[in-house]
């Protein structure tokens, strides 16, 4: 008989600094598999894509900073998921840029999507923003370029 064992390891991905949303391990073969994702955001065609042990997931549509207030571009992490108020469409994934707080959210604005118009974050579809929070966890790389 096969025994599937699922663990949560977000203490295990806060110490070594990784991204594992689930942690399987198969008893019967003696297997990790382990979901390890990556965010990459493309400022300039205003696309976020989810990706799964290198593999592209999903793509989504985001509105960016504009040109007077840039989305922050380098290598970052989410630091801190809440849930916000509606003005940032209900979920909130704080990047570690260290000169202000930047993160990836939902809008109560959609017609701003795919457009330059934020103060620095990454805007989505407040669904979008929804399932992404969902998928991802603390430690999760986000490359912005």
């Amino acid at each position: 008989m096969c025994k599937i064992c699922v663990f949560n390891v977000s203490n295990f991905n806060t110490k070594y600094n990784l991204s594992f949303s689930i942690l399987v391990i198969n008893k019967m073969y003696s297997e990790v598999y382990c979901e390890v994702f990556h965010i990459e955001i493309n400022t300039k065609k205003r696309i976020l894509t989810l990706f799964n042990n290198g593999t592209k997931l999903k793509q989504y549509h985001v509105a960016v900073g504009k040109p007077s207030t840039p989305t922050p571009l380098g290598n970052w992490i989410i630091i801190k998921k809440g849930l916000w108020g509606n003005q940032f469409g209900g979920h909130f994934m704080q990047l570690n840029v260290p000169f202000g707080i930047y993160g990836i959210h939902g809008t109560d604005m959609p017609r701003s999507i795919s457009q330059a118009v934020s103060h620095g974050c990454i805007r989505m579809h407040s669904k979008d923003a929804k399932e992404l929070y969902n998928l991802v966890t603390l430690g999760t790389p986000v490359y912005i370029y």
